[in-house]
């Protein structure tokens, strides 16, 4: 019988994965490390022909695996995890959120309702006036309120007009355990002013 890996054999092996420079190794990789006692995944894997599908199926499970947050209790194989979406909160910056940015309770609930629903890698890809209907607000209020995210830097916009939530309050996925699209997302969406600091 196969033994579950634990959180930490599966955070060394998804650290020696990323290690690895050549696409034939990474495959190689993965089938015989990351998929070997998952017969599901496994055929799912090789049904997959194309190498750079291989390879997102291969980032995606990695980063599903990372941010479950899954943990096995040694000696009774019983695990434990969050049943509920989550993101990552800088405590330092979200108290400055509160006291140095005078965040109001209007753009609290617009905050709150992105931090649910933005992408790995704090892209926005939400409409001003779909948030404004679902949370119930006037769609002239909505953009006053997104001004004001974006001059106190929670919401930053790059030159392509792309919206992200700072990254240094808030982050959705980690780093290092995305692919690298993801990646370049949540590194352009670090901004740090006089108020917020660089968290990562």
């Amino acid at each position: 019988m196969t033994m579950k890996k634990t959180k930490e054999e599966l955070t060394s092996l998804f650290n020696m994965y990323y290690e690895i420079e050549t696409t034939e190794e990474k495959l190689a990789f993965a089938r015989e490390n990351l998929f070997l006692d998952k017969k599901a995944l496994s055929k799912s894997f090789n049904l997959i022909t194309n190498k750079e599908e291989k390879l997102d199926f291969i980032d995606e499970y990695i980063e599903n695996s990372t941010l479950r947050s899954t943990t096995y209790t040694e000696n009774t194989n019983q695990k434990t995890s969050f049943k509920n979406e989550f993101v990552i909160a800088f405590t330092d910056n979200l108290e400055k959120l509160a006291f140095e940015l005078n965040v109001s309770n209007a753009e609290l609930r617009v905050i709150t309702y992105i931090l649910k629903r933005m992408e790995f890698g704090n892209l926005i890809s939400l409409k001003q006036n779909a948030i404004a209907e679902k949370i119930g607000m006037k769609t002239a209020n909505m953009s006053v309120i997104f001004k004001k995210l974006k001059q106190k830097k929670i919401l930053i916009e790059d030159e392509d007009k792309n919206l992200y939530m700072n990254a240094n309050i808030f982050a959705k996925g980690l780093n290092h355990k995305m692919k690298k699209e993801k990646r370049d997302s949540l590194n352009r969406s670090k901004i740090s002013t006089d108020i917020i600091s660089q968290s990562f």
